[in-house]
């Protein structure tokens, strides 16, 4: 079957439901950064449906580095901030509501 997974900004998605083993062997998580690349993986955590918030994103992201993840960001919505004042713009590190 043919993949156009090597386009420029092209990904999987791989959906987890938030009860795999974080803590113990983690074989999900471990066979999930191998899909993602291994050392050269580059991994979005979107915790929408956590009520731990930023508490889990620490988590996943000591897990995913500690299995060799190159980078671990988060991505979804985010808590709501002040404005900005008119006129200046927000500095863009990546894909829209990725930080």
């Amino acid at each position: 079957m043919a993949s156009d997974t090597n386009r420029a900004g092209a990904g999987v998605l791989v959906a987890i439901g938030g009860a795999e083993d974080k803590l113990g062997h983690r074989t999900i998580l471990s066979h999930f950064v191998q899909l993602a690349g291994g050392r050269r993986a580059r991994i979005a955590v979107i915790a929408t449906a956590s009520s731990l918030g930023d508490e889990i994103l620490g988590l996943y992201r000591r897990v995913f580095t500690d299995l060799g993840a190159a980078e671990v960001r988060r991505c979804g919505p985010r808590p709501a901030r002040r404005p900005r004042p008119p006129g200046r713009r927000r500095r863009s590190m990546g894909p829209p509501g990725c930080s």
